[in-house]
């Protein structure tokens, strides 16, 4: 909150000293006693950014190996249960997603283990609208079903906290906007394309397509 105050002043402010300390949202009139958050400050993170939140701490292997990184705690609404992945490594939390054990597990555990600067990803899927309640067996024609469906896209990013070394900050913002509006970017339908081309079979279920 002290390096928001400080680098957004137009935003955010802090008034109060000590346990009298209070954070401001000035956009949204909004404000958080920050001793009331002391023994749970992810708490205060989920109120204050869009973003999912996870909080991953390295837990030492041996053998030359690279630490596996635990989720320990997280501001987590729309990724995955937090209570359900609590302490899990990040193959667990991967499980799901076809080849990643065997493709990617190993190298994201060096990966995570050797970052210093932080760094941005973004990966896709894509949902099918359906109303509350709905059969998934409904029966729609090609441009009804076309128009039902939309495209995800996570934005995350990972970094290091600087005073606690052995944690990481992953974060991860969805996007979502209906598959028809690429028609306006053919530059982008090209790529999405070409993406789809070189997934897998696995993969391309796996993302909904």
């Amino acid at each position: 909150v002290e390096h928001l105050a400080r680098c957004h002043p137009s935003r955010f402010a802090l008034g109060g000293e000590g346990e009298g300390m209070v954070f401001h949202s000035l956009h949204e009139g909004l404000s958080w006693r920050l001793a009331e958050h002391h023994a749970c400050p992810v708490a205060l993170v989920g109120q204050l950014v869009q973003e999912d939140v996870c909080l991953m701490r390295a837990a030492p292997r041996g053998g030359g190996r690279p630490p596996r990184h635990l989720f320990v705690a997280g501001a987590v609404l729309e990724s995955f249960d937090p209570v359900d992945k609590h302490m899990l490594p990040m193959l667990e939390l991967h499980r799901p997603v076809p080849g990643y054990a065997e493709d990617l597990g190993d190298s994201m555990d060096r990966a995570f283990h050797a970052l210093r600067r932080p760094l941005w990803r973004a990966n896709f899927s894509f949902m099918e609208w359906r109303e509350e309640g709905e059969s998934e067996d409904l029966d729609v024609s090609d441009q009804e079903l076309l128009e039902r469906v939309y495209i995800k896209v996570e934005y995350e990013t990972l970094r290091r906290l600087p005073q606690h070394s052995d944690h990481l900050v992953f974060t991860i913002r969805p996007h979502v906007c209906p598959v028809t509006d690429f028609a306006a970017a053919p530059r982008a339908c090209a790529a999405l394309a070409a993406e789809l081309r070189g997934l897998s079979a696995a993969l391309l279920e796996y993302r909904g397509f």
